[in-house]
């Protein structure tokens, strides 16, 4: 698809690229990232600890009843409905 841009530079864009993604993992944020993903536990219920121990706040479990994180992603998703109906919308 055309945008009837042509950059005299194409390869810059795939610099750029390449040195996000390797500040990204220099940074530590993938790590931070990937320790609030779910995994599946052989059919019982996720235990989810958050480790904040390096800050010196310890190491936190957020095991809950499973209707609870229903009514989280429940109300996240309402949420982010109705923010993009005022964004589209406006008002």
């Amino acid at each position: 698809m055309s945008f009837g841009y042509d950059s005299k530079y194409p390869e810059i864009e795939k610099f750029i690229d390449g040195r996000f993604t390797e500040l990204r993992h220099k940074s530590g944020i993938d790590n931070f990232v990937n320790q609030f993903v779910f995994t599946e536990q052989g059919g019982q219920y996720p235990n989810w600890s958050l480790d904040l121990s390096q800050w010196g706040w310890g190491v936190h479990n957020l095991s809950l009843d499973p209707m609870i994180w229903k009514f989280l992603k429940a109300c996240l998703l309402f949420g982010a409905a109705v923010l993009c109906r005022k964004i589209i919308l406006g008002g």
